[in-house]
């Protein structure tokens, strides 16, 4: 699976997600009565949806539906965090292997432990100095809601990001970060031109 299936799998999750609470709580506020609880099936009977009325199913659907956003921030944040730093310790890895000066072959030591490890902001603020610093700030923006909602929303409230806006920000840098597709020799070879 490649890096931005991973990261799209995150994303198919919440849009069925969303189309699953959106479908339940039409369900129980315009069609629960009308549902064949007597007779051959005798719905009626079935310990989980038996006995429950149709309005407690629609409430319970929306209040489901209300965090759902937030979920899917951190949830895609997450995928993509493991996604990045996995990426950039290999390429630093295999870029690291011809390095023959000391200092060079510390230095790229020294940035697979950050890329690995330390704080997801190091990577980011590379990218800012490399000549990205504007996606490195949009994600940088998605990091901070995300980290806002995992800690329960303590100190300073930060800008909803939804979770489109996230998807694609994230889908960006790993854009980025990934080598371009390798010709399959479908494409084609424009005439050349006469002489």
């Amino acid at each position: 699976m490649t890096p931005l299936e991973e990261l799209h799998q995150g994303w198919a999750w919440y849009e069925a997600m969303r189309q699953s609470l959106r479908r339940l709580q039409r369900l129980g506020e315009k069609w629960w009565s009308a549902l064949p609880w007597h007779g051959e099936v005798e719905m009626w009977r079935d310990n989980v949806v038996g006995k429950l009325p149709g309005e407690t199913v629609a409430t319970e659907a929306q209040t489901a539906a209300s965090r759902l956003d937030d979920l899917a921030v951190i949830e895609l944040f997450s995928i993509f965090e493991g996604i990045v730093r996995r990426l950039v310790v290999e390429q630093v890895g295999a870029a690291s292997v011809s390095l023959t000066h000391p200092m060079l072959i510390a230095a790229a030591r020294n940035a697979i432990e950050a890329a690995g490890h330390r704080s997801f902001a190091e990577i980011l603020n590379s990218y800012s100095k490399g000549g990205h610093a504007d996606i490195a700030e949009q994600v940088r923006q998605v990091r901070r809601y995300h980290n806002w909602l995992s800690h329960g929303r303590r100190g300073k409230e930060q800008r909803k990001i939804e979770p489109k806006t996230a998807y694609e920000r994230l889908r960006k840098f790993l854009e980025l970060l990934l080598p371009p597709p390798l010709p399959t020799g479908d494409e084609k070879t424009p005439a050349s031109e006469p002489t």
